[in-house]
Order: structure tokens, then C-alpha cells, then sequence
């Protein structure tokens, strides 16, 4: 678990407003984040975290290495009640 200090550090170079869509079923909506940086440690798992934290899943994912840059792409679903507080948690 990252507490929120470091947490903020380890995305503080991730792209200032990662990416989110959504899209909504009957009780839960799904999200499409983005996240492009800096390559190291602790990126998915620090994402992955806040998805859980928020009670959602991580559906797929994708991610890439590129040079010394890191791309990933997750589709994630999350209960309603939560969209807006993961969505802020992701861009902080």
C-alpha cells in the first residue's frame, strides 16, 4: 500500500491529465484510463491500487515500454457511487 505522499510522487510525472472515459451499465461504469511517463517502479501497481481502493476491477490492460517512457491503457469498472472519486484520485 502507497500512502498518499508517496503516491503523489510516484505520478507526479505521469501526463498532468490522464485520459478517462466513461461508459455505464446498470450499477457500475466502466473507464478507459491512460497514463503515458516516465518509466519505473510501481506505476500498474499504484494505479491498480487506487482502482481497488475505489471497489472496482481492472478488466484489461496494456502497457508498453517505450525507450525510456512507459504507455499503459487499463479498462477498469467501478461502482457509480465511486466514477468521480477514482477519476479525481487518478488525476491528483
Amino acid at each position: 500500500m502507497f500512502p498518499n505522499t508517496a503516491r503523489r510522487l510516484l505520478f507526479s510525472q505521469l501526463r498532468k491529465t490522464p485520459t478517462a472515459r466513461c461508459f455505464s451499465s446498470a450499477d457500475k461504469e466502466f473507464l478507459v484510463i491512460n497514463a503515458v511517463g516516465p518509466d519505473r517502479l510501481g506505476i500498474v501497481s499504484g494505479l491498480t491500487e487506487l482502482v481497488v481502493e475505489k471497489g472496482g476491477n481492472v478488466g484489461e490492460s496494456q502497457a508498453s515500454r517505450l525507450g525510456s517512457h512507459f504507455g499503459l491503457m487499463m479498462l477498469v469498472s467501478v461502482p457509480k457511487s465511486a466514477t468521480q472519486e477514482l477519476q479525481d484520485a487518478v488525476k491528483a
